[in-house]
């Protein structure tokens, strides 16, 4: 299972901020090393545009 979810913000004219965060959930008996582990993640994304 995995979920992500991202917003895009502009904070002035021709500034941008989109922050996304992750989430990833492992259910796959053949990934032993994996399997029932979970993983959270996320970037930040700033953008000007002039």
């Amino acid at each position: 299972m995995a979920a992500a979810i991202n917003v895009e913000y502009q904070i002035l004219p021709g500034l941008t901020i989109q922050p996304e965060f992750n989430y990833t959930k492992w259910n796959d008996e053949r990934a032993t090393a994996l399997n029932g582990k979970q993983a959270f993640g996320g970037t930040l994304l700033i953008q000007r545009t002039f």
